[in-house]
């Protein structure tokens, strides 16, 4: 499968997740009806959405060539420094295939954000 169109299944997946859990769709990359979200920090993530009580909820999708980067760690990082408007620490939801799940975790480990409460991992 091309990689754009993994990435926009991936995407898509997390934006259906995040509208079963009841979260506010704030900007989502691949939709017409929704707008893109946000620079937070350096970086746009893929999904921007927001609880009732005003938690930010982040999505990004990762392919397997794009999880060990500079740019993949600086995302996580300026993501995880964002204060939602109500003050609660963000949470971060990185979704890749289930075959790279163990090299996600390898790598959290070496940015030290492995312990990270606020990262949910989830695969496709």
């Amino acid at each position: 499968m091309c990689p754009v169109k993994l990435h926009q299944l991936m995407v898509i997946a997390l934006v259906r997740k995040f509208n079963e859990d009841g979260l506010i769709i704030e900007g989502a990359s691949y939709f017409r009806d929704i707008e893109l979200p946000p620079k937070l920090g350096r970086h746009n993530p893929d999904v921007l959405a927001e609880t009732t009580d005003g938690t930010y909820h982040i999505g990004e999708a990762k392919l397997e060539e794009n999880l060990n980067t500079q740019k993949t760690f600086e995302q996580f990082t300026d993501f995880l420094n964002v204060k939602s408007p109500s003050g609660k620490p963000t949470q971060l939801h990185i979704i890749v295939l289930a075959e790279h799940e163990e090299k996600l975790r390898t790598l959290l480990t070496k940015w030290q954000l492995i312990n990270n409460n606020n990262i949910h991992i989830w695969t496709y």
